[in-house]
């Protein structure tokens, strides 16, 4: 009814994506931003989704315009690189507290596996006490608090951490009112906790409870299933967890490994030959990609 209004195209390509149907979302995003070129909201759903996808050749133009439009760097520049898989690149341009996704300097410093950044990133310095609460992620902070003092080696304090998140949840009626909603993996799924305290039994009812209520979204899937993954690995099944990962990269293709390299949740599966095989696809397809590039 309206072939020439922007947002129309733009929540049509919305809905495309979260429906999987990628090309679908690109070219209705590119056709909004055809109407509205100066958009902004439009010109970062289409550089996320195009770099999400692993067209990074496509995305880093539209990134660098933002920046010239006045956009923060910060918003955009260390997810990106952290899809990518280049965490010292991610950590370079961690300047301040990210305002967008405040979990994300703590992170990249847990990709680093520094433990000096990664007391830094758990900082007021890097994540000041107004961007911790969250009502429908209460736990935010203090999941990640426990996290890194588990894998700065401070075993004791970072397991009473966790004793206390789970006390602190299981007096509550709906301890998860975030439940699996697209967070994209800003705040926590309710996998991680019992991940993280190495529950197997809870990590499977997590999955079940994903599997039978999770709102159908094809887009925040990745990190749904990438969460689930990292909550296996820790609990000790590696087969469900590669089942998860064989799903996201069916979803997003070879270069979802870029990213999965780094996470040290995922460390036990590295000599797994399904995760060696995915590094392989990566590889493989990075070098034609490469090769293409050249050529042209």
């Amino acid at each position: 009814r309206a072939p020439e209004l922007a947002e129309a195209w733009y929540a049509r390509g919305l809905v495309a994506r979260r429906d999987g149907r990628f090309n679908d979302c690109i070219k209705a995003l590119r056709h909004s931003l055809g109407l509205d070129p100066l958009n902004t909201d439009i010109m970062l759903e289409l550089a996320n989704t195009l770099l999400s996808l692993g067209r990074d050749d496509e995305a880093a133009p539209l990134h660098a315009r933002l920046v010239e439009l006045g956009q923060d760097a910060q918003m955009h520049g260390p997810e990106s690189e952290m899809m990518r898989g280049n965490v010292e690149a991610a950590w370079a341009t961690v300047t301040g507290p990210n305002e967008y996704y405040a979990s994300l300097p703590f992170q990249i410093a847990m990709a680093s596996r520094d433990p000096r950044r990664i007391e830094r990133a758990l900082s007021t310095e890097l994540w000041p006490e107004r961007l911790r609460p969250s009502p429908d992620y209460p736990e935010h902070y203090a999941l990640a608090e426990a996290e890194g003092l588990l894998a700065m080696g401070k075993t004791k304090a970072g397991k009473q951490r966790l004793a206390e998140i789970k006390a602190r949840l299981d007096q509550l009626d709906n301890p998860y009112p975030g439940g699996w909603s697209s967070s994209g993996g800003y705040f926590y799924y309710p996998c991680q906790l019992p991940g993280l305290m190495g529950d197997l039994a809870g990590v499977r009812a997590a999955e079940k409870d994903y599997l039978e209520n999770a709102p159908k979204d094809a887009w925040a899937d990745a990190s749904r299933r990438t969460a689930l993954a990292v909550a296996f690995a820790r609990a000790g099944d590696s087969a469900r967890a590669l089942h998860h990962l064989d799903a996201v990269a069916q979803m997003v293709g070879p270069f979802a490994y870029a990213s999965l390299s780094t996470m040290p949740g995922l460390d036990s599966l590295r000599e797994e030959p399904r995760f060696r095989a995915m590094k392989t696809a990566y590889e493989r397809w990075k070098a034609e990609r490469e090769s293409a590039a050249d050529n042209t």
